[in-house]
């Protein structure tokens, strides 16, 4: 298949594995397909993290060898937000007979199924003892004196449920209402509470997240707006792999599988995020990181804030591939037939390509790039040739 744009009704294709001239034109897309996702390699999983007197702390790990077309993303991902942001719904599936099926789901009008907010306000290993002042502290803001000699002072906050609006640590589960302000996140993952080595090493309170099915195959729709901040104003929707936010998602030691910078380790895929440190703050970037290393749209090609409600649908595929499709709306109902769930699969804007490898085993679409240094008006003419295989049904 030759996906070519040039205005109209035509689509875009696009490779952008290296960033973009800041000269070249800023292009809305609707759909962003991430090819080559998996393979085999290595990243380092947390099986440790003693805490030493004096407030030092250790982080032991050891290598976790991966092995397949959606590797890391077929291990248990969790969904993190941050605001400003509203979130009317949520629902994730997972394929079965020929129909992809709720697992869990969130409304704002309607509560909440096999979900668990949570927020980074724990300090202690084992998730007792939690303190319901701890809370979100923005500018102007002091924080609450944390003593000396707990986990916190070795490896930084852990997880508890979140209240209501994302802002305070609370004891037991408690409804979220949709709402979090500027610079306030949570982490939303499975009803069901980690149970012997099932989740590895965690700390705080400890929730699984979604594995899928079949390899790894599983659907996330999330319908949200991005209205403005006063400070920040960089909201977010992403996915980190659920290790990391059970050990240590925020810290200067960053004692997680996922690490930082190019090398992303168990993996992190951030969907629609207004980064902090640019001050675009009307064009939304994905990016992808993983042992493999890292992909991003660049800067060129990517979704317009939500001012108004949309729904970002992800769908991670055992065939390597991820696909990203903004939707006007969807019906976040019980079931979402095969038929609908492989059109958006087949959808063509932006194609980013992980680095390494092609996987000769792998069925996801396996595509050819105009070079990078003919130009932006050549790749724009050109295009993006793909082989679409035949879709699976998982």
């Amino acid at each position: 298949m030759v996906v070519n744009m040039v205005g109209g009704a035509f689509l875009q294709a696009l490779f952008v594995s290296l960033l973009l001239s800041v000269t070249e034109a800023t292009v809305p897309v609707k759909t962003k397909t991430i090819i080559n996702v998996g393979g085999s390699g290595t990243y380092d999983e947390v099986v440790g993290m003693p805490c030493g007197g004096g407030g030092s702390g250790a982080c032991m790990k050891r290598s976790k060898w991966v092995d397949s077309c959606l590797a890391p993303f077929d291990e248990e991902q969790t969904l993190k937000f941050r605001g400003p942001m509203n979130v009317k719904d949520i629902a994730v599936y997972y394929p079965s007979g020929g129909s992809w099926n709720r697992v869990s789901s969130f409304t704002q009008n309607g509560g909440q199924e096999n979900m668990a907010f949570m927020g980074n306000y724990g300090r202690s290993m084992d998730g007792h003892n939690v303190d319901e002042e701890m809370c979100y502290a923005g500018p102007g803001e002091q924080a609450k004196f944390v003593t000396n000699g707990d986990d916190f002072s070795c490896h930084g906050f852990n997880l508890t449920y979140a209240s209501a609006d994302g802002k305070c640590a609370r004891k037991a589960p408690e409804g979220f209402n949709g709402v979090l302000g500027d610079n306030v996140e949570v982490a939303i993952m499975q009803d069901s509470k980690c149970q012997g080595a099932a989740c590895g090493f965690y700390r705080g309170v400890a929730h699984h997240g979604w594995a899928g099915v079949n390899g790894g195959a599983k659907m996330f729709a999330v319908k949200v707006s991005y209205p403005h901040g006063d400070v920040f104003d960089s909201p977010a929707l992403w996915f980190l792999h659920a290790s990391v936010v059970r050990t240590a998602s925020y810290h200067h030691d960053l004692c997680n599988c996922r690490g930082v910078g190019y090398s992303g380790g168990c993996g992190e895929l951030d969907v629609a995020e207004i980064v902090t440190e640019k001050n675009t703050k009307m064009e939304v970037e994905t990016s992808v990181y993983s042992y493999k290393g890292a992909i991003s749209d660049g800067g060129g090609y990517r979704f317009e804030r939500p001012m108004q409600d949309v729904v970002y649908v992800t769908i991670f595929n055992p065939d390597g591939y991820i696909q990203i499709v903004e939707l006007d709306d969807f019906e976040f109902g019980n079931s979402v037939s095969d038929t609908r769930v492989q059109e958006w699969n087949g959808r063509r804007d932006l194609i980013l390509s992980m680095p390494g490898p092609v996987r000769q085993d792998c069925k996801a679409p396996r595509c050819s790039f105009p070079p990078f240094n003919e130009g932006f008006a050549a790749r724009m003419e050109r295009g993006v040739h793909c082989e679409e295989p035949n879709l699976n049904h998982y």
